[in-house]
C-alpha cells in the first residue's frame, strides 16, 4: 500500500474523511463482487486469463488485477500466505486486499460478538440452557457449530415454503397458510414481540422472521418487518431462494440497510441462470451487505448441501460430504408460528432416523392471543429448559461420544468432530470410573456419587461438581429434549 493508504488504515470509519469512506466502501464492493463471480460463474477463469483488464471494465469493477489474482487465484495462495504473515504485510499487500479482508474479519468478529453477547438471553434459566446446547452442539454437530448463533428466537409469517429447494437443509413442508398482516393480526404480532422482549431481553431482536420458511412468500413481510424492527431497533436476517422473484422488492429490502442497523442477509442461487440475473440486476454496492450462497453444483465454490432426511436415506446420497453437520439450523429456543399460532421449542442435532430435519422439537403447542403465547413461553422455559443434573434417572453420555485413545490419551471423542474431551487430563483419581458409570448408562447422579464415594472414599459434594461439570459441557444426555433414550438405542 501507498504511504496514504497506510495512514488511512489507522483510521476508523467514523474518522475517515466522507470522500475517503465512499472509496474504501466502493473498492470493498468490487472486490466482494469479484471474489463471488469468481467462485460462483463456472467460465470466470477462461475469460480471466484471455483479457483480465477487459474482464474488469466489462463488470465496471474498479480493483487492480494483482490484488484481484492474489486474492482469487489458486495457484498464488503461497504467496498470499507468505504476505499474510509477514511483519510488514500492510506494506506488502494491495489495499484492496486489505480492506476486504478487514470487511470479512469485521463480519465474523460481529457473528462471534452474537453468539458470545447479542444472542445470550437475560432469563438466567434460558441463558443457561443455551450455554449447554451450545456446548452438546459442538460435539453433535460438529466445528460448523461455531457458526451458528443459536438464537433464542424465531418467528414464522407462513407454514411451509412455496419454492421446494432440493437443497433445503430443514425440509420445509408445501405452503399451505400465509399470515396476511390485517389489523387483529398486527396487534398479536405486536404483542407477541413485546412479551419476548421482556422475557429473553434484547436478543430476542437478533432472530428471523422465517425458519422452515421462504420469507419472501408472504407478500406483508416488510409490515412485519416494521414492527420488529421498531421493537429492536434491528432488521432481521434474510434468507430467501426467490430474490430474483420481484427484484424491485427485494432491492428496497436490501436497501434498508443504508437508513437503519442490520447485519447480512443471504441470496440462495439455484442455477448459473439465476447468479448471472443477479449480477446483472444489482450493482457491487447493493450487495456488499449480502452473502451470495451457491447451490448448483456447476459453480467453482459450491459445497453439497446438508441433506435431509433419515440415516438410512442419507447415506444413499453421493453428495453428502464426510463432514456433513447434519443440520442447518442455527437457532436455540422458542419458534412462533404466527400462520397457525403455534409456539415450538428447538435445539439443532445432528439428522438421525429420529430427526430427520436436523432439529430436536420436544414441545409444540397451540395458542389464540398473545397472552397464552406468552403463558405458553413460560411453562415451556421452566419445564424444558432444565438447568440441573435429573434426580431420579439414569444419566449417560450422548452416543455419539466415543471412548477411544487420541493425542491426549485416553478420550471421549465425537463421532462429527469438533471435540474431544482428554479424561486423562482430569486430576480427580475416579474420572475414568465415573465416564465408565455413564457409559453403563444405569445409575442416577446418586448412585453415581455413592459407587465413587465408596471405593475412592470421594466427597459426594466433589463427585456432583464433576458430574455438573459435564452436564454443562453437553456430555450427558438431556431426556427434556431428546426423549427417554432406551439403552444401547438412539443415535442422537
Amino acid at each position: 500500500m501507498t504511504e496514504h493508504e497506510l495512514e488511512l488504515c489507522k483510521l476508523s470509519n467514523a474518522q475517515l474523511p466522507p470522500y475517503e469512506l465512499k472509496r474504501i466502501t466502493k473498492l470493498v464492493a468490487d472486490t466482494k463482487r469479484f471474489v463471488e463471480m469468481y467462485s460462483i460463474l463456472p467460465y470466470m477463469r477462461e475469460e480471466l486469463d484471455r483479457d483480465f483488464g477487459g474482464f474488469l471494465e466489462k463488470h465496471g469493477l474498479n480493483v487492480d488485477p494483482e490484488g484481484m489474482m492474489l486474492l482469487a487465484y489458486e495457484d498464488r495462495e503461497d504467496e498470499r500466505k507468505m504476505i499474510l504473515e509477514a511483519p510488514n504485510k500492510e506494506e506488502l499487500i494491495p489495499e484492496s486486499v486489505y480492506r476486504f479482508q478487514q470487511f470479512l474479519a469485521n463480519k465474523l468478529a460481529f457473528r462471534d460478538r452474537m453468539i458470545d453477547e447479542l444472542c445470550k438471553p437475560v432469563n438466567k434459566r434460558m441463558s443457561k440452557w443455551r450455554d449447554r446446547q451450545i456446548n452438546r452442539s459442538l460435539a453433535g454437530i460438529g466445528g460448523i457449530n461455531k457458526s451458528f448463533v443459536h438464537s433464542p428466537l424465531t418467528i414464522e409469517l407462513d407454514k411451509g415454503c412455496s419454492v421446494g429447494c432440493k437443497f433445503c437443509g430443514l425440509g420445509a413442508g408445501k405452503l399451505e397458510k400465509i399470515c396476511r398482516y390485517t389489523k387483529e393480526n398486527g396487534a398479536l404480532f405486536r404483542q407477541i414481540l413485546a412479551d419476548a422482549h421482556e422475557l429473553i431481553g434484547n436478543a430476542a431482536g437478533f432472530g428471523t422472521l422465517y425458519l422452515a420458511t421462504e420469507p419472501l412468500d408472504n407478500p406483508d413481510y416488510e409490515l412485519y418487518e416494521a414492527d420488529f424492527v421498531k421493537e429492536f431497533g434491528f432488521i432481521p436476517q434474510i434468507t430467501t431462494a426467490v430474490p430474483d422473484r420481484d427484484i424491485e422488492r427485494t432491492r428496497r429490502l436490501i436497501g434498508e440497510f443504508k437508513t437503519r442497523p442490520g447485519y447480512i442477509h443471504r441470496f440462495s442461487l439455484r442455477s448459473l441462470e439465476m447468479a448471472e440475473r443477479i449480477f446483472e440486476e444489482f450493482s457491487p454496492l447493493e450487495l456488499v451487505q449480502v452473502e451470495l450462497l451457491p447451490q448448483f453444483p456447476e459453480a467453482p465454490s459450491f459445497v453439497p448441501f446438508t441433506v435431509v432426511g433419515s440415516q438410512a436415506e442419507r447415506v444413499k446420497k453421493e453428495d453428502i460430504r464426510d463432514m456433513d453437520p447434519g443440520t442447518i439450523c442455527c437457532a436455540d429456543g422458542f419458534v412462533i408460528n404466527m400462520a397457525e399460532r403455534s409456539i415450538r421449542l428447538i435445539t439443532p442435532c445432528h439428522m438421525t432416523d429420529d430427526f430427520p430435519n436436523g432439529i430436536a422439537e420436544p414441545v409444540k403447542k397451540y395458542f389464540d392471543t398473545a397472552d397464552e403465547c406468552a403463558k405458553l413461553m413460560r411453562e415451556i422455559l421452566e419445564e424444558y429448559m432444565v438447568t440441573d443434573l435429573p434426580n431420579d434417572e439414569p444419566l449417560h453420555l450422548y452416543p455419539f461420544l466415543e471412548r477411544c485413545m487420541t493425542q491426549y490419551g485416553d478420550s471421549l471423542k465425537s463421532r462429527y468432530g469438533g471435540s474431544i474431551f482428554a479424561i486423562d487430563k482430569l486430576s480427580r483419581s475416579y474420572a475414568k470410573r465415573l465416564i465408565a458409570l455413564l457409559q453403563e448408562g444405569d445409575h442416577t447422579r446418586y448412585d453415581i456419587v455413592k459407587i465413587i464415594g465408596s471405593e475412592y472414599d470421594a466427597a459426594p459434594q466433589d463427585v456432583f461438581w464433576l458430574l455438573n461439570q459435564l452436564w454443562k459441557q453437553g456430555y450427558i444426555y438431556d431426556s427434556r429434549l431428546f426423549g427417554q433414550r432406551i439403552k444401547g438405542e438412539g443415535t442422537i
